[in-house]
């Protein structure tokens, strides 16, 4: 857990909002069942996203280390959407994580 370590302590140095926890890798965002992100809020998955589990299955299986960092665009319970100024900001906020994660 040392990248995840190393980049939960920067954020918190740069006194960014983050939450450490679960995601649910799938393509939910096109699923024909809406509710059904319920079922996983009940083991504390904290967002959905379509990238994490591969992420993890190939640095694996390539034996490196990698960390999942997420920024949440959409509160799908509810029906929240960030603007596109709100996304820029974050996600360079995200991006300045990861480097520094890396390059310290």
């Amino acid at each position: 857990f040392e990248l995840l370590e190393k980049a939960h302590k920067l954020a918190q140095k740069e006194n960014l909002n983050v939450v450490v926890g679960s995601v649910l890798s799938s393509d939910f965002f096109y699923h024909e069942y809406p509710d059904s992100w319920k079922i996983w809020s009940d083991f504390e998955v904290k967002a959905i996203e379509m990238e994490t589990s591969q992420l993890y299955t190939l640095g694996l299986r390539d034996q490196v280390e990698c960390l999942s960092i997420l920024t949440v665009s959409d509160h799908i319970p509810k029906g929240l959407h960030a603007t596109h100024e709100e996304r820029e900001k974050g996600f360079s906020a995200m991006a300045k994580l990861a480097l520094d994660t890396i390059s310290s």
